[in-house]
């Protein structure tokens, strides 16, 4: 099978919008929302760091919803058309991943013997103390967004001029994007540069799982069954 050249579904409006989008989600509301808590807790209403999370994702979410509605529509329809080549390429980046994930952590280990990510970390602590709540981000809110917003967006507007390009643009913010707030707490550049390559693998084949659906809902699954386990293990440790 011939695979088809790579095409985004996205109007120009929408990418615009996205881009828009992809600071305010990187770095404005994770600054707005947990000072937008504070206030509220001057006055007396309380939200946890979860409660805050989820807001955060739900809002990311809407935006997906309401914002790319058209968008994510036209690539499911593309999925629609491709179901069984979707899941195989699903299946076959998953494995890929997991096999190249083993492999980065375990030369990372020579450099940073206690391999703990603050970021995996913080959302064993959120899981440990709500199951349910991290579900609905993780599984459900999460993948949608993020994928929207990086493999969607950021990848696949760069892939339309450079397929290089593409992979490292989308990689590099992927990666700062789950770590530039540790940097504010304290953490070494050196030490977050390190731990930033544990997210090469996953932005890398969510990247090729899309190039290779032909939509954006196989890295949706795919990034939805990688949290999901990450989640099962969590639970079972």
């Amino acid at each position: 099978m011939t695979r088809k050249d790579f095409e985004l579904p996205m109007s120009g409006p929408e990418k615009v919008a996205g881009w828009i989008y992809v600071p305010i989600h990187i770095f404005a509301l994770p600054i707005l929302l947990p000072s937008a808590a504070l206030m509220l807790n001057s006055v007396g209403i309380s939200l946890t760091d979860i409660q805050i999370n989820f807001i955060y994702y739900l809002l990311g979410f809407l935006f997906s919803a309401l914002i790319m509605g058209r968008y994510l529509k036209n690539t499911f329809n593309d999925f629609a058309d491709s179901v069984l080549r979707t899941l195989l390429n699903v299946v076959v980046c998953l494995v890929v991943y997991y096999c190249i994930a083993y492999v980065v952590n375990f030369v990372l280990a020579f450099f940073l013997p206690d391999l703990i990510n603050p970021n995996t970390g913080a959302v064993i602590e959120n899981t440990m103390e709500n199951s349910k709540s991290m579900f609905a981000v993780s599984v459900l809110l999460a993948p949608i967004t993020e994928e929207v917003i990086f493999r969607g967006v950021v990848f696949g507007t760069v892939r339309r001029k450079n397929r290089i390009a593409a992979f490292v643009i989308s990689a590099l913010i992927f990666s700062v994007y789950h770590l530039w707030q540790f940097a504010v707490i304290g953490y070494s550049i050196g030490t977050l540069v390190l731990y930033a390559i544990q997210y090469i693998p996953a932005s890398i084949m969510l990247a090729k799982c899309m190039e290779d659906s032909g939509n954006l809902w196989g890295p949706i699954f795919m990034h939805m069954t990688v949290n999901y386990l990450a989640l099962l293990v969590t639970k079972l440790m």
